[in-house]
């Protein structure tokens, strides 16, 4: 890959498994709000209120984890967040009491939360010279984990019952010990990639740069059409699913 070396390449994979094992646990989730029903006796205002959980605390508060991993290197926030967000799934298989799931879910969003600033960042920094491509490869663990969470998840439950969501939480267990062995390597890694950037650029280049800007005018309309996408979908992966197998009569 132009402008990555090997070492970079195998921590820029790493980060896209740790973004899998993150996301598969919020891709899980609507498919498993049928067996919640059908299990637990939910009905679509408990329901909701679950999506509501993954959801609204953990995007409030995420900002709060970029500030930080913006002021420092916190690599085991990550390792963290991945843990969290799998053993607190993995603990809806093990609870009947709906403000327990409630509590569980409302971690594992918060978790999530947690894994995605400092990852993003480190991302940044072991792509030097590639950032594009290695943002697309870190995104691929993340559609990979919301497109093969609902096929887990069903997996799970139809044959182990629900308790075999305890699968997500060995595979985090697994997934954050490797996080945590990696994170001195890595950060090793983008203050290496940081000093050969700095010393590519000479004092009379950076002084010729404009200096940098927010656009919050640009920054709004992101965040509105970011938040009319989320509405939609996080919609339609809650709902759509029970509409087909109370209406239409399909099998979980």
């Amino acid at each position: 890959m132009k402008g990555l070396d090997s070492l970079n390449k195998k921590y820029l994979y790493l980060l896209a498994a740790a973004h899998l094992s993150n996301d598969i646990n919020t891709g899980s989730l609507p498919a498993l709000l049928p067996f919640f029903v059908s299990f637990y006796g939910m009905d679509y205002t408990a329901i909701a209120g679950l999506m509501f959980a993954s959801s609204f605390l953990s995007s409030i508060i995420q900002p709060l984890f970029g500030y930080l991993a913006d002021k420092g290197s916190r690599q085991w926030f990550m390792a963290v967040g991945v843990f969290f967000a799998g053993t607190s799934l993995a603990l809806t298989g093990f609870f009947s009491d709906y403000w327990l799931i409630f509590t569980a879910v409302t971690v594992m969003g918060i978790a999530t939360s947690i894994f995605h600033p400092e990852a993003a960042r480190c991302v940044n920094g072991v792509s030097q010279g590639a950032r594009g491509k290695g943002m697309s490869i870190f995104s691929v663990g993340g559609n990979g984990g919301f497109g093969f969470g609902p096929l887990l998840a069903v997996f799970l439950v139809t044959t182990f019952g629900m308790h075999g969501l305890a699968f997500y939480g060995i595979t985090v267990i697994c997934m954050s010990i490797l996080l945590l062995i990696a994170a001195p390597h890595l950060r090793r890694a983008i203050e290496r990639n940081k000093r050969a950037v700095a010393a590519k650029s000479d004092a009379g280049t950076a002084a010729d740069r404009p200096a940098a800007t927010n656009d919050w005018h640009a920054f709004g309309r992101l965040f509105l059409v970011i938040l009319f996408r989320s509405t939609v979908f996080t919609g339609l992966s809650s709902f759509l699913p029970l509409f087909c197998i109370q209406a239409l009569g399909t099998s979980e």
